[in-house]
């Protein structure tokens, strides 16, 4: 409950030392030519008419968290203030729980000129799914959310009532909403009125009538109980976007083949620059391949979790022939990539001798306009620095990527290589230091000669979960 006489109380301390400021202001710089004359600056002693370029001061000492009662606080000052604190106060919108998506909903239809105001909407749910977003009701409100620039989904579910009801509407209003400079879908699922499993992608793309996305990252998303079901469709957009950055970095259905399918179809051809994907099956990479062919040209950043991949190679599995050469020939489709970032596993076991990943990669000519290469190396938890003399080397034969790297014929405008090493938060640096002068002086010394090679150090966060 806002309490007018402590906001009153604050206002007028706050004022008063203005006021103070303001008259000692006069007294040593009234004389000078260009300061506002005294009488002009002798009408600034209320408080509604106070220069609006006070008013952020005003806010920090009085918002407290609380946007509610500075909206109260500013309505008492002036109309004008509260004009002013408006697009200040609702540019940043966090909405949490069901309850709360609807009370939004509710609150904006009956207050346009707060949707004027949104820049960064955030709609997160409690973590388990149960919060439900009616696609229909926020299909109705896009249009209205015209300076909107950042979207967030998390944790939430996305019920469809009539789909192709708000798929139309939302068509219309295309030409009126064009872009979006975030679009971050974050554990979400969808369902419909019978609580059935729907493609998430398409459901989205449906509710939010967007021509460009500046940004597009998916982290997780449950289309399908525990992706059992391998002959899961997506379906095929009906328009296509552009898309400048595309980002997939969970495992849960946002990069199988399905929907790298859907992926190919609906970014328009030509406006993709940057890439991050994972690979978790060999229907994938195959399926990324078909990707790339089609939309190589304009990529020029590719960041390939490659990690699931090297795993199998352990397995005794019936694996495709040439699989890393067929990988490395869709990379090829990049024309233009200066930037390649592969996520490789630290493995301490040799299954099939002989066999190169790397020296059957880089049997392909990759493009020539590379300018950094990087390799994120994971390192097991209970990793300990004897293991980097084991034959993990020679499984993934880094080792023969240092003279295909120093190559000048190969790689002419090669000017970084980068390795950054992800460990257990509780490891303890001298192993990592000792694994660093391991991989300049015995894996890579042509490259640290050159200058090319340098480091960083990523610490897995700590996760604490409730048993």
């Amino acid at each position: 409950m806002l309490n007018f006489e402590v906001v009153k109380r604050k206002l007028s301390c706050y004022v008063g030392r203005l006021q103070r400021a303001l008259r000692r202001h006069r007294r040593r710089y009234g004389t000078l030519t260009d300061v506002p004359k005294l009488q002009r600056l002798s009408s600034a002693t209320s408080l509604g008419d106070l220069p609006v370029e006070v008013f952020h001061q005003i806010l920090a000492t009085l918002q407290d968290g609380r946007d509610a009662d500075t909206i109260a606080t500013c309505s008492l000052v002036s109309r004008r203030w509260r004009a002013v604190a408006l697009p200040y106060l609702f540019s940043v919108v966090t909405i949490r729980e069901k309850a709360d998506f609807d009370d939004f909903l509710d609150f904006v239809a009956n207050a346009p000129h707060i949707c004027w105001c949104i820049r960064t909407l955030t709609l997160t749910g409690g973590g388990d799914g149960g919060a439900r977003l009616d696609c229909s009701a926020f299909s109705a409100l896009f249009p209205s959310l015209t300076r909107l620039r950042q979207l967030f989904l998390e944790a939430l579910t996305l019920q469809v009532t009539a789909i192709d009801n708000h798929r139309s509407e939302g068509d219309r209003h295309i030409t009126s909403f064009t872009w979006l400079e975030a679009l971050e879908v974050y554990d979400v699922r969808c369902e419909d009125s019978k609580e059935r499993r729907l493609p998430v992608i398409p459901a989205i793309l449906d509710m939010l009538p967007v021509s460009s996305v500046h940004l597009l990252r998916f982290d997780g998303l449950g289309d399908v109980e525990d992706n059992t079901h391998t002959d899961f469709h997506v379906g095929i957009p009906s328009r296509t976007i552009e898309i400048r950055h595309l980002s997939v970095v969970a495992l849960d259905g946002a990069a199988t083949a399905a929907y790298l399918v859907l992926y190919e179809k609906l970014i328009r051809v030509g406006s993709l620059g940057s890439l991050s994907i994972f690979c978790q099956t060999w229907a994938d990479a195959e399926q990324l391949a078909a990707f790339l062919l089609v939309q190589g040209s304009s990529i020029t950043t590719v960041d390939l979790d490659i990690t699931s991949l090297m795993e199998q190679e352990q397995q005794h599995a019936q694996l495709p022939r040439r699989r890393w050469q067929r990988l490395a020939e869709a990379l090829c489709a990049c024309t233009n990539m200066s930037s390649l970032r592969l996520h490789v596993p630290w493995n301490g076991s040799l299954v099939h001798p002989g066999y190169s990943v790397f020296t059957d990669m880089f049997s392909v000519s990759l493009p020539r306009t590379l300018r950094e290469f990087q390799i994120w190396l994971k390192l097991p938890e209970d990793w300990m620095p004897e293991y980097e003399h084991t034959t993990s080397n020679e499984l993934w034969d880094l080792p023969t990527l240092d003279m295909k790297l120093c190559d000048r014929e190969r790689f002419p405008d090669l000017q970084h290589v980068l390795v950054t090493i992800q460990t257990d938060p509780l490891l303890a640096p001298w192993c990592v230091y000792e694994l660093v002068e391991h991989i300049e002086e015995e894996v890579w010394p042509r490259v640290d000669g050159r200058g090319l090679l340098s480091f960083q150090w990523y610490r897995q966060p700590v996760s604490y979960e409730e048993e």
